[in-house]
């Protein structure tokens, strides 16, 4: 899971990189690329995971991070919690 974080923060850091050279091209390009990683793969798996580490934590921490990874999957590229019910990506 560490790594494939860090690949969407990579991806991330890149394309907020390009917005700020005004390269659109490339920008859309990474935004691209990360929606396609998370439709395809990280968001198959991410959102249960991170139900399973809540629901099996005694360590308040690792609950309110688990929780706010969904979260902010959810806000910023439309993944849905496990179980709630909804597709995801």
């Amino acid at each position: 899971m560490a790594t494939e974080l860090e690949f969407l923060f990579h991806l991330c850091r890149r394309e907020e990189d390009a917005w700020v050279h005004d390269d659109g091209d490339a920008a859309l390009g990474l935004r691209r690329a990360l929606d396609r990683f998370l439709g395809e793969h990280a968001s198959r798996w991410l959102p249960e995971f991170a139900a399973a580490v809540s629901a099996a934590t005694a360590v308040e921490l690792y609950r309110a991070l688990a929780d706010l990874l969904v979260a902010h999957l959810s806000a910023e590229f439309g993944v849905r919690r496990a179980g709630d019910g909804a597709p995801s990506t």
